[in-house]
């Protein structure tokens, strides 16, 4: 099993719009797929969980809660549906409290889940915790979608901080796939002179995905419904919206392929 963490210390830039679309890329693949929502929110548990008489393949059935990776009671899992929730729940608050217990139950329980399917997708929560550090513990590809406003990249060194510290627990290096620009305006100024700000203070050319999206009202549209944006068919928008996650999806895909 791969597992990709979609993770940012920030909340509201893209990450449950990334890791949805990340799993249904896999699932129309026909790919074994978990989906883990470690957000309290639930967001990415609602459009997941939510019945979608269009197209019933991108609804995920339930097999637990995302909680339940951070306790030592091993999870018992049905391995016959091909894509697979694990949900989140208010428990998940109380994960931070004990790092340590949680940090050993998430490696533990990882991989005992890693027979079952071949990819596994993680949502984090906006802040920095034995969840978000769990999560990059067992990952084998990080992307972290960022805004460019000028608060939300003040999060970028804290991210790759935190990237730091848990290669250090690991005792080896994570593949991180990039930043990825989301809900760009390429007709921001304040945009485009961020990105150049950001190309410029990385230092590192590879630390910056090779793509973006864009802010489109086809992405809200796609998960208020509960499938892919390339599945809406009845407006232009979202059509637009469509091929450009396809090619983000496809980049991402390919780099998973090239370094598994």
């Amino acid at each position: 099993m791969r597992t990709i963490v979609v993770n940012n210390q920030k909340g509201g830039v893209g990450k449950t719009t990334l890791a949805l679309h990340l799993a249904w890329h896999y699932v129309e693949q026909d790919k074994r797929v978990l989906f883990v929502d470690l957000d309290a929110q639930g967001n990415a548990t609602a459009t997941l969980a939510r019945p979608t008489p269009e197209q019933p393949r991108w609804q995920a059935h339930g097999c637990g809660l995302a909680a339940d990776l951070f306790s030592p009671a091993r999870l018992e899992i049905d391995p016959a549906p091909p894509f697979q929730l694990l949900a989140a729940s208010s428990r998940l608050n109380m994960v931070d409290a004990a790092l340590e217990v949680a940090l050993d139950a998430i490696r533990i329980q990882h991989d005992g889940l890693s027979p079952l399917f071949d990819l596994c997708i993680i949502d984090t929560p906006p802040a920095f915790g034995a969840r978000n550090l769990g999560a990059l513990m067992v990952c084998d590809h990080l992307i972290a979608p960022i805004q460019l406003e000028d608060y939300a990249l003040s999060g970028v060194n804290d991210l790759l901080k935190s990237i730091a510290v848990a290669e250090k627990l690991r005792g080896g290096r994570l593949d991180f796939l990039g930043l990825l620009p989301s809900q760009f305006r390429a007709n921001s100024s304040l945009h485009r002179q961020n990105l150049e700000t950001l190309v410029r203070d990385l230092g590192r050319a590879e630390l910056l995905f090779p793509a973006f999206l864009a802010l489109r009202q086809g992405y809200v549209e796609a998960v208020g419904r509960g499938l892919p944006v390339w599945m809406i068919r009845d407006n232009s928008a979202a059509a637009v919206a469509g091929r450009e996650m396809r090619h983000v999806l496809g980049l991402v895909a390919n780099r998973v392929a090239l370094r598994s």
